[in-house]
């Protein structure tokens, strides 16, 4: 007997995506990650320096900041699966979220004179709830508006050049009106663009988005509600968390310490902004090669090698001395060349899992797949408190005017032979991610032969609502 034949909503999720609907929902990611990629890169410089906190006491306020955070993607991964509404499941949040996203961002950027510990854990909770409120339910949205392999890979080509230019922007701005000496570099001026561009770029991005991205929402199986149980039991998902944690961990991990090392190890300091901005020109660069990648390895393998890129490059960064500039550079530069699609590449691989979860338990909880990723990003995120009490407990701060030489080697460990071990143990763990590539379309195939498992347009689902309340009430007593 063969299967059932797919229907129209069921076509319309596997068909591509065209072009304008694939930068529609990727714009958004710009300015969610401009204002996000400032807190563990400039704040911790910026914080030490102008409010005079002490390295240990940033460290442990982003411990507790963090910590809490965590709460956040549970509650809206779980709340944005289980929203019924006609304006869909997703999109709601993403609109409603967007102002105090803004709000909070501002504040975080801009903190008042004589800021607190307390009021510094304050800032980063309520920034990261109100910006996960709008991340989660979007990226979850991914996988719901097509099924199409290629359009999944081309979205996150996009939003990783997105990112890529959220990072490389603020910096050239404030690295065009920097100051006449290298070293003084302006952590402030910084954070202050990111804030402006954020402020005006968010409300465009937000009108494309709403525009041009369709909203398609999974026909729900059952009239009970998605729950923690469809990602707790998936068992393939798990190795792959592990290994996501140490890939982002000793990401972060090296990115919060990045400035340190290349101003007091390398004894460099005006190459700081220089290296961001090419690191991200690299990465602008090289994105359009990844999509090929994807396509012959699957998206967990070549996650995986793209991890280890990073991860050679931090060891070659621990041999590294000061007075060779040119060497430094190219290092830097090849360090970085995979960081956009290792930031963007977890959440579609968390929508593959949450298609096995589909075929498996009939509950679409792609929301809390996402969710859960992003949890173990932020479970990473700690590892930058980490980074920055063990720099600060071997004897290093920067406001000290000599750091003991036993400082500055542990600074020179801690910043790449640590993150670089991180990274290269994840990858182990996600190359043997059994959702290949050709195991996906089996299981996309299995779903589309299952008439209670298809995605269906919000609109046709709407319409058929009423169809069939018209029907019901032509069979009612006194009609006919």
């Amino acid at each position: 007997m063969s299967a059932p034949a797919p229907n129209s909503a069921s076509s319309k999720v596997d068909a591509p995506l065209g072009k304008l609907q694939i930068f529609g929902y990727s714009a958004l990611m710009w300015p969610l990650v401009m204002a996000a990629a400032s807190v563990p890169t400039f704040i911790p410089s910026y914080y030490s320096r102008s409010l005079g906190l002490s390295l240990a006491t940033i460290g442990i306020a982003t411990l507790i900041g963090r910590f809490a955070d965590i709460a956040s993607d549970i509650t809206v991964s779980y709340l944005s699966d289980n929203t019924r509404g006609r304006f869909g499941r997703r999109r709601p949040w993403v609109v409603l979220g967007t102002p105090l996203f803004l709000v909070t961002m501002w504040e975080l950027c801009r903190p008042p004179a004589g800021l607190s510990p307390a009021g510094t854990v304050v800032l980063m909770v309520a920034f990261f709830w109100c910006w996960t409120m709008v991340l989660i339910p979007y990226l979850a949205q991914a996988s719901e508006i097509t099924n199409n392999d290629r359009s999944r890979n081309r979205i996150n080509v996009l939003q990783a050049m997105f990112s890529s230019f959220a990072g490389i922007i603020p910096s050239l701005i404030v690295y065009l009106v920097r100051d006449a000496d290298p070293s003084n570099v302006p952590y402030g001026k910084i954070l202050t663009v990111t804030a402006i561009i954020t402020m005006l770029t968010m409300p465009v991005a937000l009108a494309l988005y709403v525009w041009l991205a369709p909203e398609r929402v999974a026909a729900p199986t059952s009239r009970a509600r998605v729950a923690y149980s469809a990602v707790l039991g998936n068992r393939v998902f798990r190795l792959f968390l592990v290994g996501n944690v140490l890939i982002q961990a000793g990401w972060y991990w090296y990115l919060t310490l990045l400035p340190f090392n290349v101003s007091y190890v390398l004894e460099a300091p005006g190459l700081v902004l220089p290296l961001f901005l090419l690191s991200q020109t690299g990465a602008i660069v090289a994105a359009p090669l990844f999509p090929r990648l994807m396509d012959r390895l699957g998206r967990a393998r070549a996650f995986a090698l793209l991890a280890a890129v990073p991860a050679l490059g931090m060891a070659v960064t621990f041999f590294l001395h000061p007075g060779h500039p040119g060497v430094t550079i190219a290092v830097f530069v090849v360090t970085g060349l995979t960081v956009s699609p290792l930031a963007m590449l977890p959440f579609s691989i968390a929508s593959d899992a949450a298609d096995y979860a589909l075929w498996k338990t009939r509950q679409d909880s792609t929301g809390l797949h996402v969710g859960v990723v992003s949890l173990t990003i932020k479970l990473a995120l700690v590892a930058t408190g980490g980074a920055l009490w063990l720099t600060s407990y071997w004897g290093f701060e920067p406001s000290h005017p000599v750091n003991a030489p036993t400082a500055i080697t542990a600074l020179r460990v801690l910043a790449t032979v640590v993150p670089a071990g991180m990274m290269a143990i994840g990858a182990l763990c996600v190359f043997v991610f059994p959702i290949t590539k050709r195991r996906l379309q089996v299981i996309q195939s299995r779903l589309r032969a299952r008439p209670s498992a298809v995605t269906a347009d919000f609109g046709e689902r709407a319409a058929l609502a009423i169809r069939r309340r018209e029907a019901a009430a032509m069979r009612a007593p006194g009609r006919g």
